[in-house]
């Protein structure tokens, strides 16, 4: 869907938008988003002096997988996004709308559907869990804990603190984790 961009110089009052994404799968920083069914992006263009505000909402379902464990996790994407397109003016606003991915300026047209999917992209959930309680994997042998326990020893003291642990296991070191003292022998004053 394609909206020229000289209609948004006679654009008088709002005027309403919808665009529904093909449930392909989107990729944004590794992740992937597939959709299980159509994504649907609604917004308002009003032209606002030199701007145009955007009020837009997007309703879709999708799978991504857990931060936690990395087994696929549905969920849905309702959200409400505001934006602004500057395709007026001189200034450096202007210059970035019309440098954007969604903007083919050679033909002076917007591709709405780019747009939208960018909308989609940037709203998507930095991390989805399967559940609140989930376990994660092992960190050792990469088993789900959702669905059994491992046999990998439980290491009570993270590694980076190793050496304090050393520390107080050598000559003269506190055993039992107090903080009594014991008799040291320092050297002579």
């Amino acid at each position: 869907m394609w909206l020229p961009l000289d209609e948004l110089g006679n654009l008088n009052g709002a005027r309403e938008y919808t665009v529904i994404l093909p449930p392909l799968p989107l990729t944004s920083q590794g992740d992937a988003f597939i959709p299980t069914v159509p994504t649907q992006v609604d917004f308002v263009l009003v032209r606002s002096g030199e701007k145009i505000d955007i009020l837009g909402r997007i309703q879709g379902r999708g799978v991504v997988s857990c931060a936690r464990c990395l087994s696929p996790t549905e969920f849905a994407l309702n959200c409400d996004y505001a934006d602004a397109w500057w395709p007026f003016g001189q200034g450096e606003e202007s210059e970035d709308f019309l440098v954007s991915a969604f903007v083919d300026s050679s033909r002076r047209m917007i591709n709405l559907e780019l747009y939208a999917t960018e909308m989609v992209l940037a709203h998507l959930p930095m991390r989805a869990w399967c559940s609140p309680d989930c376990q994660g994997m092992c960190a050792f042998c990469g088993k789900n804990l959702n669905e059994a326990e491992c046999n990998c020893a439980m290491r009570d003291v993270d590694p980076r603190l190793a050496v304090l642990g050393r520390l107080l296991n050598d000559k003269g070191g506190v055993l039992d984790g107090t903080t009594k003292e014991k008799n040291f022998k320092g050297s002579p004053r």
